[in-house]
């Protein structure tokens, strides 16, 4: 801070404190020759115009690039004629600070010249603004404080208080103060420290880049492209100022006036809030660099058009694990390196085919990045192929983007894998949600808002909740949703024609084309507007029309605006606590997939997958908390799945018969995705059904039945229980059949069994029981009871030493239990049951105590609710049903 108060309008002086709020980037300072006591800049061989062009392209109210090289007036360039004029002498010196530029001013001598500076009337600007200079040190010090650029206007407060103001000035700290004053507010100070987030020092004798960004109470100061610091400010236009200083803090009395010690020049303010790409941009024209200019498709876009299919080489496991570093121990088992079945059901059912079918999400998230970054680069140039060669990073860019990716195709699916992590997920959702209320008018005008600022904006294009009502079927209109849904769109927009009513955008699908723009149209069906994504500037001709234009890419009614700020794709994302380090997974549950299959409902909050073309069927969607999939499918080919994901429990229902196409069946997935029933089949048709459990970070188990059938009328009922060491199995209305089994067991104890089980009929239900230690050769077994209560069992896998420990842990249950019974006649009458069925176990004679047990069970029958409590009765059953089939199983 300040060893001394500012003296403000308030008539006594003031010591400031600025809240500051810490932000970091560092762009290197490219140094500037510096002469003797006057300063001499080497000039850098460029053209003359081409930093005015960089400053005058982004539309500022008031330039001054105070380069005229004599005389005591410094001209207004491009923006109007509200020259600035010197108060007494100033020292032209004669090199500029910015490439091109002939001259600057120096200020006078520090002890005994006159003061001197420049003032004017600037054009009024509004409370987000920007102001910006550029300045050096000849001498390497700024022994006393320095105005750099103010602006002011009267203000008849309170105090004395007499004038609003935004001061930037050079402090002998050393650092870069802001301060900003209105009357009826307060005033606020912010300092930018030298050294600071990387912040170089401004008094090391070369040419700085000085940049204070007012926007919404906050004052940012950026010193050659990299964000200083973020501080408080008071967030008040000035709508009619009578003063703009450049070199003092006053018009009239010289406050704060430049020394000797100061060079500035080019001088410039903007009526809005400059984005960090547009200071990066006229840094690099200041330094010499190619003038970067707008974003531009056939300059910064890829030359390549959106790929699909065959061409993309999908990322795998251990990519999916550097993509979500946070999620790292529910995609691998931590000691054992293996992907859990999490990890398997995602790359499955979202994964796979978020890359396969197109990647227009990541090839604007990226190239906007590239844009953002490397602004005076030419994506176009270095990346002609998306797999071929050149494309290999560094390469022209001259640093790697992402140092963790070697192409530009693994850069690409660094940037699609983030509509798949939890912020990604959860910004593209509340962007929707927020044009469904809004309407697509005002978020198109909120968009061309941004664009003409200066900024480049990502747009997504998702179907519109007016598709769920714009005819008369509502399962046909969610069909129709879904359907389009499946072609969801990413655009990058980066200029607005207002008076033609559009924007101009990047199009993954349109390579190259610099008049690829979207517009507004009148809807019948969407009150809020509809949009039209036209490819090669004309929108007369049908073969330009993209989404919008009618067929498989809808209506315009039929689309809805997406966009989202550039933070949404970084590492952080934009959704408060959440971020893209972590997939999807953990951002909300439950999560239902749908692929090769419709539904004809809309009941959930869809998880958009941007593809940029019409794909296989398929759905994605956050499910009600509480609450599972419960749905009519209707089958497209064979294999088509419905599947959900809830905590760490998944499960696949996989319609399999060849002849699935247009087939429909009910499925009903519980809320934990532990349990299916599978019903109302419009023909024959057969299943594979898969439950699978993480218990990480130790081990996981899947449990798959295949080639299960189903007839109209009957319906299928299988659910794994919480441990998924057993696995139920019924069917009503139809008879029993057998199936197969295949278990697998992952990292701890890892192995797998493949039996073959029995799907009970006729009101029976079954019950496999498996013993996970050394699956491939333990101990497996199936329960079957039928409607009358009685157990049969089946042995599918036997394992001896097994079925003799897991014999005594049933019996020691039961005994447990049966301490627990109160009744003394009771217990007693149960402990000579167990005694009994023991004392045959131990004869060899599995039968005869089967026999007991069922005797036992039914006394346990007849007492609950009396002696016995129905909690009580149920633990019983378990270990008793378990015990009995485990016995007759045993019968030889």
């Amino acid at each position: 801070m300040l060893s001394r108060a500012l003296t403000s309008s308030f008539g006594t002086s003031h010591r400031l404190a600025s809240g500051i709020v810490v932000a970091a980037v560092v762009i290197p300072t490219v140094a500037v020759a510096v002469g003797h006591a006057i300063f001499h800049a080497q000039p850098v061989v460029a053209s003359q115009s081409q930093y005015s062009a960089t400053v005058l392209t982004d539309s500022p109210s008031d330039y001054w690039p105070v380069d005229e090289g004599s005389g005591t007036v410094a001209h207004e360039l491009g923006v109007g004629s509200r020259d600035l004029t010197f108060t007494n002498t100033l020292n032209w010196i004669g090199s500029g600070l910015v490439s091109g530029s002939n001259s600057a001013v120096q200020g006078a001598c520090s002890n005994s010249c006159q003061p001197a500076w420049l003032s004017g009337v600037p054009a009024p600007v509004p409370a987000t603004r920007s102001e910006e200079i550029w300045f050096l040190s000849p001498s390497g010090s700024s022994p006393v404080p320095q105005g750099l650029i103010s602006i002011r206007q009267p203000h008849n407060g309170s105090g004395g208080c007499s004038e609003d103001h935004t001061d930037v000035l050079m402090e002998p700290n050393p650092n870069i103060r802001v301060d900003s004053l209105n009357c009826s507010i307060g005033e606020f100070a912010t300092d930018c420290q030298f050294g600071q987030n990387g912040v170089p020092n401004v008094l090391d004798k070369t040419a700085h880049l000085i940049d204070v960004i007012e926007n919404a109470g906050a004052v940012s100061i950026y010193v050659d492209g990299g964000l200083c610091v973020t501080g408080s400010g008071v967030n008040s236009a000035l709508t009619a100022p009578d003063c703009v200083a450049v070199g003092a803090t006053e018009c009239g009395n010289g406050t704060f006036v430049i020394t000797g010690d100061s060079v500035i020049g080019q001088a410039a303010i903007y009526p809005y809030a400059l984005a960090p790409s547009q200071i990066s941009s006229h840094f690099a024209a200041g330094q010499g660099a190619s003038k970067p200019g707008a974003y531009l498709p056939s300059v910064n876009g890829y030359f390549f058009q959106n790929p699909g299919g065959a061409g993309v080489t999908v990322p795998d496991i251990d990519r999916m694990v550097s993509f979500y570093p946070d999620s790292r121990f529910e995609i691998e088992y931590p000691v054992f390196n293996t992907p859990t079945h999490l990890a398997k059901w995602f790359n499955k059912n979202l994964w796979i085919s978020t890359y396969k079918a197109g990647l227009c999400y990541g090839m604007v998230t990226s190239s906007q990045f590239l844009f953002s970054n490397f602004p005076g680069k030419s994506t176009v140039a270095l990346f002609q192929d998306f797999t071929g060669a050149p494309n290999t990073f560094p390469d022209g860019l001259g640093a790697s983007p992402s140092p963790a990716d070697v192409t530009i195709e693994q850069f690409i699916d660094r940037y699609h894998s983030r509509q798949l992590a939890a912020a990604g997920a959860l910004s593209s959702i509340g962007s929707w949600k927020d044009t469904q209320l809004r309407g697509n008018n005002l978020t198109f005008a909120q968009i061309e808002a941004d664009v003409a600022s200066g900024q480049t904006e990502w747009v997504g294009l998702g179907p519109s909740r007016a598709v769920l009502t714009e005819g008369p079927d509502p399962k046909a209109n969610a069909k129709r949703w879904w359907f389009l849904y499946n072609a969801s769109h990413a655009v990058l927009a980066y200029r607005a024609d207002q008076a033609a009513g559009r924007i101009f955008v990047y199009d993954p699908n349109s390579a190259s084309d610099d008049q690829a723009f979207i517009e507004l149209k009148n809807s019948s069906i969407n009150p809020g507007g509809g949009i039209l994504l036209v490819h090669h500037g004309d929108d007369s001709i049908q073969a330009n029309l993209s989404y919008g234009g009618g067929g498989d890419l809808g209506q315009p009614g039929e689309w809805s605006l997406m966009p989202l700020p550039a933070a949404s794709f970084s590492e952080q994302g934009s959704v408060p606590f959440e971020s893209n380090r972590k997939w999807v997974l953990d951002a909300a549950g439950p999560i239902a997939a749908i692929a090769g299959a419709t539904i004809p409902t809309f009941l959930g909050v869809p998880i958009f997958l941007m593809s940029g073309s019409t794909n296989a069927p398929s759905e994605s969607e956050f499910l009600p908390a509480g609450s599972g999939l419960n749905e009519t499918i209707t089958a497209g080919p064979p294999n088509s799945s419905t599947s959900e994901q809830s905590g760490s429990h998944v499960v696949d229902v996989i319609q399999t018969e060849s002849t699935a196409a247009g087939t429909t069946h009910q499925v009903s997935i519980s809320a934990d995705a532990s349990a299916v029933s599978v019903s109302s089949a419009s023909s024959a048709q057969q299943y594979s059904v898969m439950f699978a459990a993480d218990f990480v970070p130790s081990f996981g188990r899947s449990m798959t039945v295949s080639g299960v059938n189903l007839v109209p009328s009957a319906t299928l009922q299988l659910g794994a229980d919480q441990s998924y060491s057993s696995l139920n199995l019924s069917a009503s209305s139809m008879s029993a059949q057998q199936a197969i089994l295949h278990l697998e067991q992952a990292a701890q104890g890892a192995g797998s069994a493949t039996v073959t089980v029995t799907v009970p009929g006729g009101g029976s239900r079954g019950t496999v029981f498996v013993d996970w230690t050394g699956i491939g050769a333990s101990l497996i077994f199936e329960v079957v009871t039928g409607p009358s209560g009685q157990v049969t069992g089946i042995l599918l896998q036997d394992n001896s030493g097994q079925r003799q420990q897991l014999t005594s842990t049933l019996l020691a249950n039961l005994q447990s239990e049966i301490n627990q019974v109160s009744d003394a006649g009771i217990r007693n009458s149960l402990q000579a049951k167990l005694h009994n069925a023991s004392t045959g176990i131990a004869a060899g004679d599995p039968g005869a105590a089967a026999n007991v047990l069922v005797a036992f069970q039914n006394e346990v029958a007849d007492q609950t609710g009396a002696a016995i409590t129905p909690d009580q009765a149920a633990s019983f059953n378990a270990s008793l049903s378990e015990l009995v089939g485990l016995l007759r199983v045993s019968v030889v």
